[in-house]
């Protein structure tokens, strides 16, 4: 019997993803535990297993789809085994196959009137993947029409609808309102421009920002520290132990400071604060798919060396997209440094559900004033902590900062 292959539970708030790309294709055969395809979801690329050794008999949905849990992807089965061509998205959800399949009748458009009688002439079916795909994307099912005449609307006439909407500009409105007056410069339409679609990882990030600036009250406080004794440590430590970078040096004090200062390491969670008992630092990555923000989880009991080599392969990770659901969840605090593209300072947002990221800025050098009188050559740091005021004020993190600044300047390493 053939083997259904479907798209599996993607993990935490996670609803949708991309079909990436097929490692396999029809006719080959693939055992059990063996990747053949890869699903981009807004947190990492993750690759499906095959369940069952066989052939690949059907592939159903191609690369660059969006696919939701549940969704039907492929058949695997027997060499020769005769299956029946089933429609990409034709299979619901885990949560609604316990229910009977109810094909949802949608009026055709022009057809508003629910006292109207039934006119199966002008009437279509919509598969429930296809249904729940629009509601989640936002797209009005009764503008998606099915490539083949009385067939059911799926999810791939969905995908097909979200495409020609990229590609095609806005016609004008043609409803009672008239529309706005067009400026003096020219409109968007009439300059040359190639139109290019997000991919999935850029457009969760847009989303969450959007949802950070919009719901989240929050403010920034800076300060600067001396890096000139962690420089020094810096040079002691790669001639020792290999080289250590800057970023894992500040991810070690920081996880020493936030021990200190707990309400940093937490997040709002209705009229409750979510005071978490480890500290799992996201450090962000950006990559050429977008910003990346990998997890290096427990970082208070980590020393130095450890935290350097998963941070290494995280980045690397990133870099070239393979990043797992397990290296991309679970994080309590953010770390974002622009200092290595020559940014001194910068207000980073705060990404929900958490309380606070830092920003590092670049190091630049100074001289400040000495108790004796003279000036003191040093180079110096900006640090920039953002946060959510429904968890902390302006003190609490002015503190914070203060202690970090001292972790930097002394750079003690412990381990």
């Amino acid at each position: 019997m053939a083997t259904q292959i479907i798209v599996p539970i993607l993990g935490e708030a996670i609803s949708e993803a991309v079909l990436e790309s097929w490692l396999k294709q029809p006719g080959e055969t693939v055992k059990r535990g063996e990747e053949i395809a890869m699903l981009e979801t807004e947190k990492a690329t993750m690759p499906l297993e095959s369940p069952v050794n066989g052939v690949i008999l059907d592939i159903l949905v191609t690369p660059g789809t969006t696919v939701i849990p549940g969704q039907l992807l492929a058949v695997i089965g027997k060499p020769g085994e005769l299956v029946t061509k089933i429609e990409a998205g034709e299979v619901p959800p885990p949560e609604a196959r316990a229910e009977k399949a109810v094909e949802t009748t949608v009026p055709a458009p022009g057809i508003s009137s629910p006292t109207v009688s039934p006119d199966f002439s002008t009437r279509r079916r919509v598969s429930p993947a296809a249904q729940r795909m629009a509601k989640v994307l936002g797209v009005d099912i009764n503008m998606v029409h099915s490539m083949r005449e009385g067939a059911r609307i799926t999810t791939q006439d969905v995908q097909r609808y979200l495409d020609s909407q990229a590609q095609v500009p806005k016609a004008p409105s043609t409803g009672a309102e008239p529309a706005a007056a067009p400026a003096p410069s020219a409109s968007p339409s009439s300059i040359p421009a190639k139109r290019v679609p997000l991919n999935l990882t850029r457009r969760i990030v847009a989303k969450r920002m959007l949802e950070s600036a919009r719901t989240i009250p929050q403010f920034s406080v800076s300060m600067e520290a001396r890096v000139n004794r962690i420089f020094e440590v810096k040079t002691e430590l790669a001639a020792r132990r290999g080289n250590i970078s800057f970023t894992s040096l500040l991810v070690y004090m920081t996880a020493r400071s936030l021990s200190r200062y707990p309400w940093l390491n937490a997040s709002a969670d209705g009229e409750e604060l979510l005071v978490y008992e480890t500290v799992n630092i996201a450090v962000a990555v950006a990559t050429d798919h977008g910003l990346m923000v990998p997890v290096i989880h427990g970082v208070e009991q980590k020393g130095l060396e450890e935290i350097n080599q998963g941070l290494g392969e995280l980045i690397d990770l990133a870099k070239r997209n393979r990043l797992s659901l397990d290296q991309v969840n679970g994080a309590t605090f953010t770390i974002s440094n622009l200092g290595t593209y020559g940014v001194h300072t910068f207000i980073p947002l705060v990404n929900p559900p958490q309380a606070a990221i830092l920003g590092i800025g670049s190091d630049r050098y100074s001289f400040l004033p000495t108790p004796f009188g003279g000036l003191e050559p040093v180079r110096l740091v900006s640090l920039t902590v953002s946060a959510d005021h429904r968890v902390v004020d302006g003190a609490y993190v002015a503190e914070f900062l203060a202690n970090l600044k001292d972790e930097i300047e002394r750079a003690d390493i412990r381990s």
